[in-house]
């Protein structure tokens, strides 16, 4: 009979490889060359619809929130044996569930290491809760950056098409703006604009680029 095997969806410390063969005893690599019984294939994929948060600033936590989305690494085929040793690891607090994830070549089922918001209020109390706040407040402050210089004043579809595409391109910026703010008691206007306020990245040079040029509104549609 085939053991029950497990794709697993990885966000904090069990990134590590290191950290991840001390507690299941098995590797894993982005190679497929490299696959055997004792290292499992491993890619980039997305958890929409959580957020990461830190309240001990220790450990990760995945907690539902419904506009954000995760970056992490889903682990394919872990036995269940590996899992057992995974659950030891993770310890009590958190809560291992089904979830749909995101990869390059499409969605697919896995588990995922989760918690409430109660949970997190009993264990942390207001620094949970307080964080969470800050945190939210300073995403409004964003999003009406992102209103003020994205068709200023419009409600169109359309407008809110490009305030969305807008929000995607500055992902990355507003993560770190959302790191500095656990690293200091509050994140300023003047820091908020001026990192905000930058060139957004833009593909126009693969047009003239020969071998880029065919996969050019494959990649379009895949952005939106």
């Amino acid at each position: 009979m085939n053991e029950r095997k497990v794709n697993l969806f990885i966000y904090g410390s069990l990134r590590d490889r290191r950290i991840f063969k001390s507690v299941s005893s098995l590797s894993f690599t982005r190679k497929v060359s490299k696959i055997d019984k004792e290292t499992l294939w491993v890619e980039p994929a997305f958890l929409t619809h959580y957020r990461k948060v830190s309240p001990d600033n220790v450990y990760f936590y995945a907690v539902a929130a419904r506009s954000s989305k995760i970056e992490g690494l889903v682990v394919y085929d872990i036995p269940e044996w590996a899992m057992a040793e995974i659950d030891r690891y993770e310890g009590k607090r958190y809560k291992r569930e089904k979830v749909e994830i995101n990869t390059a070549k499409g969605p697919v089922e896995a588990q995922a290491y989760l918690v409430t918001h109660n949970s997190m209020k009993k264990h942390f109390g207001d620094r949970f809760h307080v964080n969470l706040i800050h945190e939210l407040w300073l995403r409004k402050r964003i999003d009406k950056f992102i209103k003020r210089h994205t068709r200023p004043g419009e409600r169109t579809a359309d407008a809110e098409s490009e305030r969305r595409a807008d929000r995607e391109l500055l992902a990355t910026t507003e993560r770190d703006l959302v790191m500095s703010h656990y690293h200091t008691d509050a994140v300023s206007d003047y820091y908020l604009e001026h990192e905000l306020d930058r060139p957004r990245p833009s593909i126009k040079l693969l047009y003239s680029e020969p071998e880029a040029r065919p996969f050019i509104k494959n990649y379009l549609a895949l952005v939106i």
